[in-house]
């Protein structure tokens, strides 16, 4: 037997038991035991779980102004991630508004109405300069250039070279992602994207690799199918060992000892693929 709440969550009945079971997507299970049906009827509607469209949701309507509080204005989210922790749901979201910022709040979804501030940090928009001031600000930093990790491809032997015509790309017009959390900066060679970064389970079948982050990516018409359908997914991984590629629509690039496996799920965008750059900060 099987009952659905109003978000769209299904509890399932275990046969022979009075026990029901349900699942917050990937993350974890749960069984409500010895209950009646006419209980669980009674309290389905009382349980909230986080998937991420409402974590999304709730991003989007309070997220600038639990970070910024009343000088928001008109600042807004591009990017927010999700971690586990023993205190609570913790998002780790980055933005832009007078100034860009990187910010940190709880989410209790007992109370989906608000979030609860944690830490900011805020950092300059970058100014105009003219071309000679950039020639000169490029003559310094080669002064003091250091040694930074070089983005190091690996594809499967021959590659592959889709028939399909490609999602046009346009390398002037970019869109780039900073991780708060990596101190890297991954940009996609097109701004006519939407996208979002989130935890994952991914270990693509091998031992000892395990993928805890992914970064999903969509035509921006398309942005309302990116958690269920995305183009191209970015999981953030670690290695023990060699890391054997799944098949010709992965791709892996390092940075140091930052791994990053691409998975191509339509075969329009391995010219987006092929062109994202990751760097360090």
């Amino acid at each position: 037997k099987t009952i659905t709440t109003l978000n769209g969550d299904s509890f399932y009945k275990l046969p022979e038991v009075k026990s029901w079971y349900f699942q917050n997507n990937t993350w974890r299970g749960y069984f409500i035991n010895d209950a009646d049906d006419e209980e669980v009827e009674k309290i389905k509607n009382l349980i909230t779980l986080a998937n991420p469209e409402l974590i999304k949701q709730i991003v989007q309507q309070h997220g600038a102004k639990t970070c910024l509080g009343n000088t928001a204005g008109t600042a807004m989210i591009s990017t927010h991630q999700v971690e586990k922790t023993a205190e609570g749901l913790k998002v780790i979201m980055e933005g832009k508004g007078e100034k860009q910022f990187s910010c940190e709040a709880w989410i209790d979804l007992s109370q989906p109405h608000k979030m609860k501030f944690i830490d900011i940090k805020t950092q300059d928009l970058p100014a105009m300069t003219s071309p000679a001031l950039d020639n000169k600000n490029e003559e310094k930093k080669e002064e003091t250039k250091t040694e930074t990790p070089k983005l190091v491809e690996t594809r499967t032997e021959g590659g592959l070279t889709p028939s399909a015509k490609q999602f046009p790309i346009n390398l002037e017009k970019t869109m780039t992602y900073n991780s708060s959390r990596g101190e890297y900066a991954m940009t996609f060679p097109s701004s006519n994207i939407s996208y979002s970064s989130d935890t994952a389970d991914e270990d693509f079948g091998q031992v000892g690799v395990r993928c805890p982050y992914a970064t999903k990516v969509i035509q921006y018409k398309d942005r309302e199918d990116l958690q269920s359908a995305p183009a191209v997914i970015v999981y953030e991984c670690s290695f023990k060992q060699d890391f054997q590629l799944p098949g010709n629509d992965h791709f892996l690039k390092e940075l140091g000892d930052k791994k990053f496996v691409i998975k191509v799920n339509h075969a329009d965008w391995f010219d987006f693929e092929k062109n994202i750059t990751i760097t360090s900060f």
